[in-house]
């Protein structure tokens, strides 16, 4: 009865330990929880457990417990098969010793030990280890014993390796914790009910919000969020121009910083969640168009000898017939002198003005255009250099093109850039060359421009590479390799595609789809088509005062305005204007910006309330940055040197339409300069 009842205790006490070592997570405390309740099994004096380095063919002590342990005996290394313990690791079988004086195997490490037993722990059908025990009693340890602690190792086996699998789980989750408070790019999580369960730090830093701010909220429900100092103005406006499901682009008017959203679904053992990254994108934005602004001045700085020969041609007609004009009696030569002087007048002011529109950095800013006009715009610039290469242009433009909602300028950007690589490339054969232009309307909505050349074409291995940014196969100094990773970048941004076909020797293809999402892009076109040039005519009669330091200028706008039966008082000196302006009442003030003395800004402010509602400015510096703000602040229309009727019609137009009707701009109220 006894006997039964020690075998039950040994049960419920080995049944416990094994609780005891499946219960602890961690790999370092299981190994000295296997030892100390090995130990307490078999009522051993000490112990140890052994690592068994199977490469090396060694034994390391990681674990001990008992009297006389010392660094130096904790620090003893065995070899495989050397002792009991060695044997038992070279095995893989277990090893019991009640007389260490008969036992051939015993390596003496400890005086006083009469038994010694060592149990092999086996992972794999490998020996990882070795738990050996020892007392100082002969026969202290049974074959009841061994075979307890057989299953014992085993069981720890399968602790240590729930530990490690635990360990790793938790250094993986700390890794992540880690990885995803530390990234740069603003993090957010929701479920399926698109609520933020969790942000990172970046999140919260890049929009200057605090967590609890956005946790519980919905991305729609931020990007509502209103302005602190003005509860009515939303803080952040959505780029919709560049909105995809996916993918959203937008101005933090409070940071005056810009960032893309991007939106990925993700499951994960059966659990669904949207990853949101937040991307601020203002230094990338400037940089493009530092980019942008770069390869256009590297490609004027090739084109400008061709753009003076253009200019040229023109301006020697005009000299030719204006000499012609004072020689010549019969009237309806002289009708004809004059048609070809307006006629190549315009054509000059037509290739400044192209020039300007491309070479200047501009504010993204889309609006309708029609594909066609844009490529006959930016060919202008190419002509020369064309001509001059015996290159041909095919063109075959869809003639119900509707408009697109486009940045012109970036578009135009990648048409330059399409036309300078086909022309460097035929010109590098040294032979006559076609370059075929066609645009069509595709099935799925997009307007597709292709443009093909006759070239030489793009090496195979190449043609993957050509978006690449600053790859090139021109010559050192023909390119700098960013024009058709840029142009990439915009048709992107556009929502459109490009993509490049080219059979080396053949030439190249070059096909470019841009979606069709103008809303009420042709009503806007449509409502600019009116008779311009018959404004000024269908004015009731009207007072003019026009300042401008050019003779030749005010000496045509006062033919002009008082052959359409207008009075008009002209001044050079802006000074002299504004004494006028305080005694006179006018209705149209057209004003240039750059003068001596006192410029059009200046002249702006002095003028009265009423007074500077009713101006126009006139410039030829529009270019310049300092200028277009000032237009831009002030929100008086504009007319760019040079400029003839329709122009100038045009911005009437404009100001009649600000003042809100006709009848409106001819009050006349008492007039005159502020104080």
């Amino acid at each position: 009865m006894s006997e039964n009842n020690s075998h039950l205790n040994q049960v419920e006490a080995f049944h416990k330990v094994v609780l005891a070592i499946n219960s602890e997570l961690s790999v370092e405390n299981i190994i000295d929880l296997i030892l100390e309740k090995a130990a307490e099994l078999v009522g051993a004096t000490r112990g140890s457990l052994i690592s068994v380095d199977h490469e090396n063919q060694h034994l390391n002590i990681v674990a001990a417990i008992g009297p006389d342990w010392t660094p130096e005996k904790q620090s003893t290394q065995l070899r495989i098969g050397q002792g009991i313990t060695g044997k038992v690791a070279a095995s893989g079988k277990a090893h019991l010793c009640n007389d260490t004086a008969t036992d051939k195997s015993y390596f003496p490490l400890f005086n006083r030990v009469l038994s010694e037993m060592a149990i092999p722990v086996i992972d794999s059908d490998t020996v990882i280890g070795v738990i050996n025990l020892d007392s100082e009693r002969k026969n202290a340890f049974t074959e009841a014993d061994v075979r307890m602690l057989t299953i014992f190792a085993d069981h720890a086996v399968l602790a240590m390796r729930n530990a490690r699998l635990y360990s790793e789980a938790e250094h993986s989750r700390l890794e992540w914790f880690q990885t995803f408070h530390n990234l740069s790019d603003g993090i957010a999580i929701s479920r399926d009910d698109l609520i933020i369960k969790r942000c990172n730090k970046s999140f919260s830093e890049l929009l200057e919000l605090p967590k609890e701010n956005i946790i519980g909220c919905t991305i729609q429900e931020i990007l509502r969020l209103p302005l602190e100092q003005e509860p009515g103005v939303e803080r952040f406006h959505v780029n919709e121009a560049t909105q995809t499901p996916n993918y959203i682009e937008f101005h933090d008017s409070k940071l005056s910083r810009t960032f893309t959203l991007e939106t990925e679904a993700s499951t994960n053992n059966g659990h669904f969640a949207w990853l949101y990254v937040l991307r601020d994108v203002t230094n990338e934005k400037t940089m493009q168009n530092q980019l942008i602004q770069s390869e256009k001045l590297a490609a004027l700085g090739e084109m400008i000898a061709g753009i003076a020969h253009e200019i040229n041609n023109p301006l020697t007609t005009i000299t030719g017939q204006a000499e012609l004009l004072g020689i010549l009696k019969d009237p309806g030569k002289t009708a004809a002198a004059s048609k070809m002087i307006l006629r190549e007048a315009h054509r000059a002011a037509r290739i400044v003005k192209n020039l300007l529109v491309f070479s200047r950095s501009h504010e993204s800013e889309k609006a309708p255009v029609v594909l066609n006009e844009l490529i006959e715009q930016t060919l202008e610039l190419w002509n020369y250099q064309l001509r001059v290469n015996n290159i041909q242009i095919i063109k075959n433009y869809e003639p119900a093109l509707p408009p697109i909602l486009i940045d012109y300028y970036q578009i135009q950007q990648v048409v330059f850039n399409l036309f300078q690589n086909s022309q460097q490339a035929i010109a590098s054969l040294q032979r006559p060359g076609t370059i075929r232009v066609k645009t069509e309307i595709t099935p799925q909505e997009f307007v597709r421009l292709t443009l093909q050349d006759d070239g030489p074409g793009i090496q195979p291995e190449n043609l993957k590479k050509i978006f690449n940014p600053f790859f090139t196969t021109k010559a050192v100094g023909k390119g700098t390799g960013l024009g058709l990773s840029i142009s990439y970048g915009i048709i992107a941004a556009h929502g459109g595609h490009i993509h490049c076909d080219s059979e080396y020797g053949k030439g190249v293809v070059f096909t470019i789809e841009l979606p069709i999402n103008t809303g009420d892009a042709s009503a806007s076109l449509a409502s600019t088509s009116e008779n311009l040039e018959e404004v000024i005519k269908n004015l009731p009669p009207s007072r003019f005062l026009t300042i401008d330091d050019e003779p030749g200028i005010t000496e045509f706008l006062k033919e002009l305005i008082e052959s359409q039966g207008h009075s008009i008082d002209v001044f050079s000196d802006g000074l002299e204007a504004l004494k006028k302006a305080s005694t006179e009442k006018y209705d149209i003030i057209l004003s240039d910006i750059k003068m001596p003395n006192i410029g059009g800004v200046d002249i702006f402010k002095q003028l009265s309330e009423d007074h500077r509602k009713r101006v126009i400015f006139i410039t030829g510096d529009y270019v310049s940055a300092g200028t277009k703000e000032f237009i831009s602040s002030s929100g008086q229309p504009f007319v760019a040197k040079p400029f003839g009727l329709r122009e100038l019609g045009r911005a009437i137009t404009d100001l009649l339409n600000a003042m809100g009707s006709k009848s409106a701009i001819f009050k006349r109220p008492d007039l005159g300069l502020k104080g």
